[in-house]
């Protein structure tokens, strides 16, 4: 019906591919924690030896490219290229060089 139900920052690290899936926070009807807890556990997957957690406000991995999930659905996977894609906590989401 012309609507985006979700938008993910997707990388590739070492060869493995990886997606991580932003929130538009204004949806308050949404519960976060299992999008945070889901971001964290692929980000650690993709960066072996990360060991990121949800302990905090943001979870950042890095090292031959780089991912970090926020609590407040902002996520972002980056190459060592310096190229990235972002999904803002408003639902807006882009890729830059």
């Amino acid at each position: 019906n012309g609507y985006i139900l979700s938008s993910y920052a997707c990388g590739i690290k070492n060869g493995t591919f990886y997606c991580l899936r932003g929130v538009d926070s204004s949806q308050f009807t949404l519960t976060y924690q299992p999008f945070y807890q889901e971001g964290v556990n692929r980000m650690n997957k993709a960066f072996p030896g990360c060991n990121a957690n949800t302990s905090g406000s943001l979870a950042h991995c890095s090292g031959g490219g780089a991912a970090i999930v926020y609590r407040n659905g902002f996520v972002g996977a980056g190459g060592a290229d310096g190229g990235a894609c972002n999904v803002e906590y408003d639902g807006y989401s882009y890729c830059h060089e």
